[in-house]
C-alpha cells in the first residue's frame, strides 16, 4: 500500500516496484518512495536489487547485513538493499536499521485499507502542504542551546492556570500571540496536533506525519479576537484537509524544512503523541482545566523557562482582559521584572 514494499511476492516483483517507485540516483520520485516497515520504525529505499544467492529464511526474513547491503528474503528468493533514509532524508546505517534474524513487520489489512483512505482523501492537499510546511518560521526561543545527540531530553511539565477553562480556539490563539508579541518572525509556523492527526499517527506510526503546520501569519498590530478568528479559520482548514505523509518533505528535492520549536496539542491526553521533538509543546485540553507546557530542559535552563512562563502568564491576563486590544500592547514581563 503506497509504496510499502511486500516480500511475500516474488523477487522479481519486489524488484520491479522498488525500481518503478525509484528514479535513481540524483532523481526523486514527487509522488511516493518504496519504504519497508521494522520493528523500530519506517525506512525508505533508495537503492535495492536482485540479490545473487538464494535463501530458505521466510520471507521478510533479514538474512544477512553489513555496511554494504542487507539481504532480505522474498517469496522465491532474496533482494538486497543498499540504501536506507529516514524521514528527514538522513541516511540510516543498515546493521541498526536491519539486525540479522529480525523480519519486516508486514502491514496487515486494516493497515493497508486505513493507509489507502487516508491517502485517498490527503493525496489532493500535498502541494498546499509543502507550501505551508516552507512558510514562516518557528518562533525564536531565547537562550535555547542546539539539539544535540550526546545530551539527553529532559522534559518538565509545567501548568499554565492562566488559561484554565479557556475555549481552544482562544487559548491556542493566546499562545500563538505571546510569540507574536515577542518579535517572532512572521507569519510564524507551529506545530499543531488535533484528535484526527493524532490518530492517524498512531494508527500508522511512521506512515503519516504526526504534526500539521499551523501558519498564522499576525501582524502584532492584530487585536485578539482578530487572532482567535484567524486561529479558528486555520485549524478548521487543517481538520478538512486531515494531514500529509511522513515522506512528503522526502520527495521534494529542493524542499528545507527547519524544525519546530514551538507545538500545541489540542486532542485527549491518552492520544497526545508522547513526544513532537519540539522544544516546546503546549497541551490544551479539550473539555477545560489547565493547559500544561512541556519544555526540555538540556537545552533550555530553568531560569529562562521561569522566565518564559512568567511572561506568558502576563500576556494571557492581558489577553483575556480585553480581546480589542492589540497584541502589541500586551505585557510579555511579569510585574516583577
Amino acid at each position: 500500500a503506497v509504496g510499502t514494499l511486500d516480500f511475500e511476492a516474488t523477487t522479481a516483483d519486489v524488484d520491479r516496484i522498488a525500481r518503478a517507485l525509484n528514479f535513481g540516483q540524483g532523481y526523486i520520485n514527487p509522488l511516493a518512495l518504496p519504504k519497508i516497515r521494522m520493528q523500530h520504525g519506517v525506512y525508505f529505499v533508495l537503492a535495492l536489487e536482485k540479490a545473487e544467492t538464494g535463501t530458505h529464511d521466510a520471507p521478510g526474513t533479514v538474512c544477512t547485513c553489513d555496511h554494504d547491503g542487507a539481504v532480505i528474503a522474498t517469496a522465491d528468493g532474496a533482494v538486497r538493499i543498499k540504501e536506507l533514509v529516514d524521514a528527514a532524508g538522513t541516511p540510516v546505517d543498515l546493521v541498526s536499521a536491519l539486525p540479522v534474524g529480525e523480519s519486516v513487520v508486514a502491514l496487515n489489512a486494516d493497515e493497508r485499507a486505513a493507509l489507502r483512505a487516508f491517502t485517498e482523501v490527503t493525496a489532493k492537499y500535498e502541494t498546499w502542504f509543502i507550501k505551508r510546511l516552507q512558510s514562516g518560521q518557528g518562533p525564536e526561543i531565547y537562550g535555547a542551546l542546539p539539539p544535540s545527540t550526546d545530551v539527553r531530553p529532559s522534559v518538565r511539565s509545567f501548568q499554565i492556570p492562566a488559561l484554565s477553562g479557556w475555549a481552544e480556539e482562544r487559548a491556542i490563539a493566546a499562545i500563538a500571540g505571546y510569540f507574536v508579541r515577542s518579535g517572532a518572525a512572521l507569519p510564524i509556523r507551529i506545530a499543531y496536533i488535533n484528535d484526527t492527526s493524532a490518530a492517524d499517527a498512531r494508527a500508522l506510526p511512521g506512515f503519516v506525519a504526526p504534526m500539521l503546520p499551523l501558519v498564522l501569519d499576525a501582524a502584532a498590530d492584530v487585536t485578539g479576537d482578530a487572532l482567535v478568528n484567524m486561529v479558528s479559520a486555520q485549524t478548521a482548514l487543517l481538520a478538512e484537509r486531515r494531514g500529509f505523509p511522513s515522506d512528503l518533505i522526502l520527495r521534494q528535492p529542493n524542499a528545507r524544512i527547519e524544525p519546530f520549536t514551538v507545538a500545541i496539542a489540542s486532542c485527549e491526553p491518552s492520544r497526545t503523541p508522547s513526544a513532537t521533538n519540539a522544544l516546546l509543546t503546549f497541551a490544551v485540553p479539550k473539555a477545560g482545566g489547565a493547559p500544561s507546557l512541556e519544555i526540555d530542559t538540556s537545552r533550555l535552563p530553568v531560569g529562562i523557562c521561569e522566565k518564559l512562563l512568567n511572561g506568558l502568564d502576563a500576556f494571557v491576563r492581558d489577553f483575556s482582559a480585553d480581546g480589542t486590544r492589540r497584541i502589541s500592547d500586551l505585557r510579555v514581563m511579569s510585574e516583577a521584572e
